[in-house]
């Protein structure tokens, strides 16, 4: 009986360190989360991204747009189900490099968040390549539109048509009065309602709203910088090209302890902005 007394004392004294020390991990991690605002009004978006001309490859991914009286954050939402990650066979051998390396670094392809107007007047924007992601952040620029008289319905709400040409790229747009907010998907804002969809005149790009849903205040629009690493634009773009160009070159310099025997092929390099307004 006394030595089934100390088992059991032991086990707990263990569990009572273990908890102990994820409580700390906890707090350590929500010194690191701030919330912004409250979101009065949630969308959800699919999002479609070129990653492949020639075989008109797409990556499709669900996102969620919250919106609140100051912030809004545009997001990917962590239950799509239609989400199609890139698979082309260089990133299987990173990946499994990686694996095989018992490298502690996780590869990204998504995940990213979009804050605007935070702080007041820029956009904060998280990147992901590789742990740690990169944080930066830029001037809100809205975008210059054209109204047009064309109509249509889109997910029950009726739209209006309007055309802009932003950082580089040709868009039209579908909005909605019905909805008055100045909002929508990625960088997009500044119509008279909220933007249920944009593409892009090649079709590389496209956003469209498949839900809306109005909340009262109650979830809460916040900013994770916990494994993150605060640089500038620029140098983002100059890592995420590195890495299109050289995927291989890129892991092995951001990784001291991978080497991948095999040569990695460039991946096709399509940004969303080709330049700056």
């Amino acid at each position: 009986m006394r030595q089934i007394f100390i088992i059991v004392l032991g086990i707990l004294l263990f569990s009572a360190d273990l908890q102990a020390q994820s409580q700390r991990r906890i707090l350590n991690d929500f010194s690191k989360v701030e919330v912004l605002d409250k979101a009065w009004l949630v969308c959800r978006y699919r999002q479609s991204v070129i990653k492949d001309t020639v075989n008109d490859r797409k990556l499709q991914t669900e996102m969620l747009l919250e919106i609140g009286d100051q912030v809004s954050k545009y997001f990917e939402a962590k239950d799509s189900k239609d989400r199609k990650r890139e698979n082309s066979d260089s990133q299987r051998q990173i990946m499994d490099s990686l694996r095989k390396n018992n490298s502690q670094s996780t590869l990204f392809f998504s995940n990213n968040a979009l804050f605007r107007n935070y702080p007041e007047g820029k956009i904060t924007i998280i990147e992901f390549i590789m742990l740690p992601a990169c944080i930066y952040e830029e001037t809100l620029l809205v975008p210059n539109w054209k109204l047009l008289s064309d109509t249509a319905t889109i997910s029950g709400y009726f739209c209006k048509k309007a055309e802009t040409f932003f950082r580089g790229r040709n868009y039209e747009a579908w909005y909605t009065p019905e909805i008055p907010v100045s909002a929508g998907p990625w960088k997009f804002t500044g119509l008279p309602g909220l933007i249920f969809k944009v593409e892009d005149s090649n079709h590389y790009f496209s956003f469209e709203c498949i839900s809306v849903k109005k909340e009262n205040h109650t979830t809460d629009i916040y900013i994770d910088r916990n494994k993150t690493v605060q640089i500038t634009k620029k140098e983002y773009n100059r890592r995420e090209k590195a890495y299109y160009d050289d995927p291989k070159g890129f892991l092995e310099a951001t990784n001291s302890h991978v080497r991948i025997g095999t040569v990695l092929p460039a991946i096709q390099y399509i940004p969303l902005e080709l330049t700056e307004n």
